[in-house]
């Protein structure tokens, strides 16, 4: 996964700097409770003990805190995960001194948080046939008004399924002439009825 660091000036990159140097550090780690969807502090720089050990990130991350020269006002480093659901909070910094080692420029980039989920999504789609109630069914007939009502949820790395698993991004293609039809479809909650005469009426 690509960690990507701007140099900026007034909100433009300096893109004539190939010469600062960016540290690129964790700032926090956190492993997620398959059971409770949860998260549990594996590591913290900010505190002091056994969690402020970086070593604590081995069985998680392949990451180890690197100083990346500038081309063109960005600095570019990867990182990868070790099949684990994980929080990982990053941040950057640029430190750069004069030929007699003062300090002139020394700033810490605002802190981001990476989040890595091994999920899959289960849908399941009901059609209603007259006054019917909605129900599971693989052909809908050409004019239904009723629409298609999907059922969605989220199942992690156990096999369980999540209890708080919104949002959802839905698209709709045609499998017959291989195009996308509708796109990005924005579903806040687990159940979406879909009621696009338009592409309904084509089924």
């Amino acid at each position: 996964m690509p960690l990507v660091a701007e140099l900026t000036s007034n909100g433009k990159v300096i893109d004539i700097d190939d010469f600062n140097m960016v540290s690129f550090d964790i700032k926090k780690l956190s492993k997620i409770a398959p059971d409770t969807n949860t998260p549990e502090t594996i590591y913290d720089r900010e505190v002091t003990g056994a969690l402020a050990d970086i070593e604590n990130i081995r069985d998680y991350i392949n990451f180890k805190p690197l100083q990346i020269r500038a081309q063109k006002g960005l600095a570019n480093y990867s990182f990868s995960t070790k099949n684990e659901d994980i929080n990982i909070v990053f941040d950057a910094r640029i430190l750069t001194r004069d030929r007699y080692g003062r300090i002139i420029v020394d700033k810490i980039a605002d802190p981001i948080t990476v989040v890595v989920r091994s999920l899959r999504i289960a849908v399941k789609s009901k059609i209603q046939v007259s006054d019917l109630p909605f129900s599971v069914g693989s052909v809908l007939n050409a004019g239904n008004p009723h629409g298609i009502l999907f059922n969605l949820s989220k199942i992690n790395k156990n096999q369980i399924t999540l209890s708080d698993n919104s949002p959802y991004t839905l698209r709709i293609y045609d499998d017959v002439a291989n195009i996308l039809v509708k796109d990005a479809i924005n579903v806040s909650t687990n159940e979406y009825l879909f009621q696009d005469t338009g592409i309904l009426n084509k089924s």
